[in-house]
């Protein structure tokens, strides 16, 4: 019995391995992950802000925050004179550090390439001042670029500083993952009434650059649903990132759109909940950092999805197939616990009753062997008749 249970127990197991087995309404295209770490021809745009807590981060500040964040501008400089008795002035100016702001570390690794621009925005309490302003990219604490202002002039009112820079045009510089971007602004200025102002979307302290910092890595299509699996280099939250998805034409409703992580590759997916006729379609699915089209980035699939019917019962199966070999293995261990407290118990045959006949030959050799005892204890020799293998 325990060997049929066993055996009945593996059928039902492969049977529902046989059953998750069976192909499904999907049809999927994919990017090749594993493809070798080479520069990409061309990279989109993305633009890097401030935050309130100092963090670099592409992620859009939120359009209702219209008070910005104010950040002094230091100075340092040093009055001296001949032989120290202030005879003939001189002046003696430095760089100061207005800020150091970091990237989180880095999910993926990505390149970057192409030109940089610089803004910071700046003003005076009163009045006005001049400063040179120099703009830093870092990799951790390798210098990538830097760009310099000469002479800016602020004033009173905010005005926005900016320069350029330029990591080539190969786009081959790589930033590895668990690394970290470093933004620098330094002055040298002998004016003590500045700071810079950040932030917010109007005040954009920052820079522009291009990098692959997101990857889409598939687009699959079910009757019910479109999905696309995304990379994205800074981790920023699904619940700040842009999303489109637009089938044959029709955008569809950013309403109805299911995100979730995968754990093995820390991608994440995103899913517009729409129905699918069966037929040729074609896909554009597009993640971004910001809708005005900052770090967007946009793939085009052609998917053709078939009308494959599929018994409810299997629809059933997949959907707690799990449930169904837990219960399975439950009552495998319950079996096997049970069996081995519980002795199966013997069951007797019934004797069956002697003619006359049998019990008077079984009179005669019980006789015979109490005769044949006596004689072999005497020693004397037993005939034949009662040599019964004593």
């Amino acid at each position: 019995m325990k060997r049929a249970f066993l055996r009945t127990t593996v059928i039902a197991i492969m049977f529902l391995g046989v059953i998750l087995s069976l192909p499904w309404d999907v049809v999927q295209a994919r990017v090749d992950q594993d493809q070798p770490l080479t520069p990409p021809r061309t990279l989109p745009i993305v633009k890097m802000y401030i935050k309130e807590d100092g963090t670099l981060t592409p992620e859009r500040p939120d359009p209702r925050d219209s008070e910005p964040q104010l950040r002094a501008i230091p100075s340092r400089y040093v009055k001296t004179g001949l032989f120290g008795f202030g005879v003939l002035p001189f002046v003696q100016t430095d760089w100061a550090v207005v800020g150091k702001f970091e990237t989180n570390s880095l999910r993926h690794p990505m390149f970057l390439g192409g030109k940089i621009n610089f803004i910071m925005w700046a003003k005076t309490d009163s009045g006005t001042a001049t400063a040179d302003i120099r703009f830093t990219l870092l990799r951790e604490g390798e210098v990538l670029v830097t760009a310099t202002v000469n002479d800016a002039r602020i004033a009173s009112d905010p005005v926005k500083i900016t320069a350029k820079g330029d990591l080539g045009l190969a786009n081959d510089t790589y930033i590895p993952a668990g690394s970290k971007l470093v933004f620098q602004i330094e002055s040298k200025t002998t004016y003590d009434n500045a700071a810079m102002l950040y932030g917010t979307t109007q005040y954009d302290t920052g820079f522009t650059f291009y990098a692959n910092s997101l990857e889409i890595l598939t687009a699959s299509m079910c009757k019910s649903s479109v999905t696309m699996e995304y990379t994205d280099s800074f981790y920023i939250p699904v619940n700040k990132m842009f999303y489109q998805c637009v089938v044959d034409g029709y955008v569809l409703s950013a309403q109805r759109i299911e995100t979730e992580l995968n754990t093995s590759s820390f991608a994440w997916r995103v899913r517009w909940v729409y129905p699918i006729d069966p037929g040729d379609h074609h896909v554009e699915v597009s993640v971004g950092y910001d809708p005005q089209g900052f770090g967007n980035v946009t793939k085009s699939f052609d998917l053709t999805l078939r009308d494959v019917r599929v018994n409810q019962f299997v629809v059933f199966m997949k959907a707690h197939s799990t449930s169904f070999i837990g219960v399975i293995i439950l009552l495998l261990l319950l079996y096997v616990l049970y069996a081995k407290k519980v002795k199966p118990k013997r069951v007797k045959t019934p004797k069956r009753k002697l003619t006359k006949a049998e019990k008077k030959a079984l009179k005669r050799e019980k006789k015979l062997r109490k005769k044949a005892k006596k004689m072999a204890k005497k020693g004397k020799k037993l005939p034949s008749e009662l040599d019964l293998d004593l």
